[in-house]
Parts: structure tokens; C-alpha cells; sequence
């Protein structure tokens, strides 16, 4: 049987092929629809290193000059991500990082404490990465900024279901990770850096 189409004879067969082919092409558009992240349940958290400190000797040092010109600076960055949630660590300098984009976003920040060994070296122990994880999966609908330590983030990503992250550098203070969850399931990491 041929059907006469414009210009073209197609038979039987022919048209058959194309229904097939139309069909398989439907299937994996469904397929790949229901296989994205629902767009209202994907959310992000954002990690970085508190901003540059006074070198004073002292355990707990403020920002320098330097250091609140980069927090200012995070927060003209941060400030249209629809960031629900801020977290620090106890620290004035993870708190003077994370202040300019609370007060932006009018959002009170949460202290996260973070356990310290006997020479003052602030590490995450398994049940501390537990805890930070917990919390900030279960913190808001919104994303997520957490403010810590060049000896933590790292250890914080992965804890969150990243793959293994490069050390940062005591020099460096200028990454940002940010992690992207659909729902309770990480999806992604990227590492960028804020000037």
C-alpha cells in the first residue's frame, strides 16, 4: 500500500517507521521530564571561608579592612540567591563574614559550634559532620549560606555528598562552593571564587 503525500510516496512500512520513531522520541522526552529536579525542590547551599582576619595572636581576631571589603562583597554576590538560612561558626571572624548579607536579607545568624582539640585546631568530628549536615538539610525550603574554616569546608562538602575537595590553602579566601540538592539528594558541586 502507498500513500501519496505532497511530493512523496511513502508506504506502508515507511509511515510505520516514523510512527515508531515519533514514539521513541515522545518516550524520552516524558522519560527526561520526569527524570529533572523538580524545580521548587531544588536547593542550594553555599560554603565559605570566613574572610580575611587580623593577625593579632589571639584566638578569636576580628575581620581586617580587608577581610569586611570581602564580606561586603559576598554579600552583593549572595544577596539575590534567595538565601533563607545563615550559619556560622562561633566565631567573630565567620560571624563578621556572614553580617553584611543577614543585614541585607533582614535573617538573624545561626551559631554553629564547632568542637576544638587541645592545641585550638577546630575540627569536625563524625558526629559534628553529622550534625552540620543535618542541619543544613533540614534548615528552610529556601538555600542556605554557611560561613566556617579552611579546615572544615572541605570536610563539610563532602559530609553533604560531595565527591573528595581540594584543601584550602590558609592564603585563600575567596572560594565559594555551592552545593545543589533536589530534595534531600545531592545532585552537584561547583567551586568558584568571589573577588
Amino acid at each position: 500500500m502507498t500513500f501519496k503525500v505532497s511530493r512523496f510516496n511513502l508506504t506502508h512500512n515507511d509511515w510505520m517507521n516514523m510512527l515508531k520513531f515519533a514514539l521513541v522520541i515522545l518516550v524520552a522526552m516524558i522519560v527526561g521530564c520526569a527524570s529533572m529536579p523538580d524545580a521548587s525542590n531544588v536547593r542550594k547551599v553555599y560554603l565559605v571561608r570566613h574572610a580575611e582576619k587580623v593577625i593579632d595572636g589571639s584566638k578569636d581576631p576580628d575581620l581586617s579592612e580587608i577581610g569586611k571589603q570581602r564580606a561586603e562583597r559576598l554579600a552583593r554576590r549572595l544577596r539575590n540567591a534567595n538565601i533563607q538560612t545563615i550559619y556560622s561558626t562561633e566565631f567573630k571572624r565567620t560571624q563578621q563574614t556572614a553580617a553584611p548579607l543577614a543585614q541585607k536579607l533582614g535573617i538573624t545568624v545561626r551559631t554553629l559550634q564547632t568542637p576544638t582539640m587541645p592545641d585550638d585546631v577546630y575540627v569536625l568530628t563524625d558526629e559534628a559532620k553529622l550534625n552540620v549536615s543535618n542541619a543544613l538539610r533540614d534548615a528552610s525550603q529556601g538555600n542556605i549560606l554557611l560561613v566556617g574554616h579552611s579546615n572544615t569546608l572541605t570536610e563539610i562538602a563532602e559530609a553533604l555528598g560531595a565527591p573528595k575537595q581540594p584543601r584550602i590553602d590558609d592564603a585563600e579566601y575567596d572560594r565559594i562552593y555551592t552545593i545543589t540538592f533536589s530534595g534531600e539528594q545531592f545532585q552537584s558541586i561547583k567551586l568558584e571564587r568571589y573577588r
